[in-house]
């Protein structure tokens, strides 16, 4: 089926009458990525981590296991960790912090089954191996000011959030300096000050101490930016690249740090009108977008030879309407398009939209760039 003809189921759809959709679909969306999100907090064969709602960061005490039988890596005296003087008031939520240097061998940070996250207010990056008993790491980091050490009755804490909400942490010994900050042992986890009021700590589980000192010692920061497999040649004037207000959800693919989606639009109350995605379906971590809408008309159509879905709500004014194209594997990618097309409340279509032709006129402006993530770019917009 060729374009033209693509258009005219998606008009023949349009046409016929539903009840009207209960469905929000940029709230459907971010109660997936969150579900998903939480649901991958617990350590996969590691201790568990405790959620903190709030800030949506991670915050834990767990005890890690250090292994018997092998033996730990020399941790040199200087580290090339490239950590910032002074930590920043907030991280740039479009783009990662910081990202994995060294690894222990049995470490893939593209095997991972769960999502890394970046929020304005804090990163966490998770890695693990998946067999029972297997090695696993979880970083967390927050701009200045995220934590502070408070001298407790007995104890010396590291408080994260306000009042110690996201987290409190007992700083049980001091540890060896971390790229020249001071650093100290949260059982066998670590904390340490990686710039002028800014905290990282590492969750460990199965991994020695002197691991988990070079592990935080090579972290890059501010040295790569997300990567997107696809390009994009035209969209309406005035609109811009957007965060969401859980953070931005990504994973690494060939080792370069892959967001779940690629969020555009202009929108006041920061919503995108247009969320794309494309990547290898094993580095998909979830598929929840298309799966999450009910009350929808759906077309099982063939794209470039491959089976797609075509949705499109196609209901009446004041409820929200969208169209959304889904293909799980189109030129080896994981590929989806969803557009609003009119928002709640609204009776004449989203700002911008009516430019772009629709969905399917969306794709006709994209160039899918393959499984290859070395081939992909940091601008999708070209």
């Amino acid at each position: 089926m060729d374009e033209t003809g693509l258009r005219e189921v998606l008009a023949r759809v349009a046409e016929d009458q539903l009840p009207p959709s209960r469905v929000d679909i940029g709230l459907a969306s971010r109660r997936g990525r969150r579900r998903a999100h939480w649901r991958r907090i617990y350590l996969p064969y590691g201790a568990p981590v405790a959620a903190a709602a709030a800030t949506a960061l991670i915050a834990g005490l767990p005890q890690a296991v250090t292994s018997n039988n092998q033996q730990p890596p020399t941790v040199p005296s200087v580290q090339n960790g490239n950590p910032p003087k002074v930590a920043p008031p907030a991280f740039d939520a479009l783009e990662p912090f910081a990202v994995w240097g060294w690894l222990p061998r049995a470490i893939d940070p593209d095997a991972m089954s769960y999502q890394d996250a970046e929020f304005s207010d804090g990163e966490t990056l998770s890695a693990y191996v998946p067999r029972a008993n297997g090695e696993s790491l979880q970083f967390q980091i927050w701009p200045a000011h995220g934590c502070k050490v408070v001298n407790a009755r007995r104890a010396r804490l590291l408080e994260c959030g306000t009042n110690g909400s996201i987290g409190s942490f007992e700083l049980t010994t001091k540890a060896p300096p971390v790229d020249g900050g001071k650093a100290y042992w949260v059982g066998n986890n670590l904390a340490w000050q990686y710039g002028k009021s800014g905290w990282a700590q590492i969750i460990a589980a199965n991994l020695s101490r002197a691991e988990v000192l070079k592990v935080a010692a090579t972290l890059r920061y501010q040295s790569a930016r997300f990567r997107y497999g696809f390009a994009i040649d035209r969209v309406p004037a005035g609109w811009r690249q957007l965060g969401q207000p859980d953070g931005t959800f990504f994973t690494f693919t060939d080792g370069k740090p892959t967001p779940d989606s690629w969020y555009f639009g202009q929108r006041s109350n920061g919503e995108p009108t247009l969320q794309i995605w494309a990547m290898p379906p094993a580095d998909r971590t979830y598929n929840t977008e298309c799966a999450v809408l009910t009350h929808v008309h759906k077309q099982s159509i063939k794209l470039d030879g491959t089976r797609a879905t075509l949705l499109s709500s196609a209901t009446a004014a004041p409820s929200q309407a969208f169209e959304a194209l889904c293909d799980r594997d189109l030129r080896g990618l994981d590929f989806g398009i969803i557009l609003i097309t009119r928002d709640a409340g609204a009776t004449t279509p989203a700002p911008g939209v009516s430019h772009l032709g629709g969905v399917l006129g969306v794709f006709h402006h994209l160039r899918l760039l393959g499984p290859d993530a070395q081939n992909w770019t940091t601008n999708p917009l070209r």
